[in-house]
């Protein structure tokens, strides 16, 4: 059973070596590379989810633009794109 999981939105590769002795069952993050995530797996037990690197940053762009309005006012104009970067949708379906 997973209780313990680490997680990085966007590109995380660069952190399994940290993961790794973090002491969680599995890492979710995005846009693993082949290589570092296979050697990873060989020298490591942690499990590891590849999603898709829009749909893990997406989700806290609106806190992060509240935090900014709050913080500057108007004074710093922030718009939060609706548009979806990520070459993986499926349309139509």
């Amino acid at each position: 059973m997973v209780s313990r999981v680490a997680v990085c939105g966007g590109a995380g590769d660069s952190l399994l070596a940290e993961v790794a002795a973090a002491g969680v069952q599995a890492y979710v993050t995005a846009d693993l590379r082949h290589h570092p995530a296979d050697e990873h797996r060989r020298a490591s037990d942690v499990a590891l989810i590849d999603a898709a690197h829009w749909a893990t940053e997406f989700p806290w762009c609106n806190q992060a633009a509240a935090l900014l309005r709050n913080h500057f006012g108007p004074s710093l104009p922030v718009t939060v794109s609706d548009v979806r970067t990520d070459p993986w949708n499926v349309e139509g379906c």
